[in-house]
């Protein structure tokens, strides 16, 4: 999944936001199955339960459902889903109305924007993410990648 999130960086704020929520939901649901919270599905796509325990309920008796179905909680989709982490949008649009450079990370897309960072060495191999921005202006997270 790192290379999954390195490349929603590059692609912007948008994508990194997309890739690091689905990285959290699914660590989340693993995390759940391991600690006994939930059954295992082997998949991710909990909707997909969801719509099989809609089917089997009323035609099949418990005892016949899937193992899975037997002890499924239907997901309550009456409660909007909160996003605890990810990117503030808010903030990121008062930041970039202001002309301030906000975190989003340079995606370093052209030969000149790649060879210009190229030229400090050092500071690519320290990690050293302040010091690139101060000697060409291209701002990235602290893991080059």
């Amino acid at each position: 999944m790192t290379n999954g999130i390195s490349g929603a960086k590059a692609t912007g704020p948008e994508m990194q936001h997309v890739c690091t929520n689905l990285f959290d939901f699914t660590w989340t649901i693993k995390a759940a199955a391991v600690a006994g919270r939930m059954p295992r599905t082997h998949h991710y796509w909990l909707w997909l339960v969801d719509c099989l325990y809609d089917v089997c309920t009323g035609w099949l008796n418990e005892d016949q459902m899937p193992l899975v179905l037997q002890s499924w909680k239907r997901t309550d989709t009456s409660i909007p889903p909160i996003t605890s982490r990810g990117i503030d949008w808010k903030l990121l649009a008062e930041t970039n109305s202001q002309g301030l450079r906000s975190i989003e990370v340079s995606a370093l897309r052209s030969e000149k924007d790649v060879n210009a960072v190229l030229l400090h060495p050092e500071l690519v191999v320290l990690g050293d993410a302040a010091g690139i921005e101060k000697a060409t202006g291209h701002s990235m997270s602290m893991k080059l990648d």
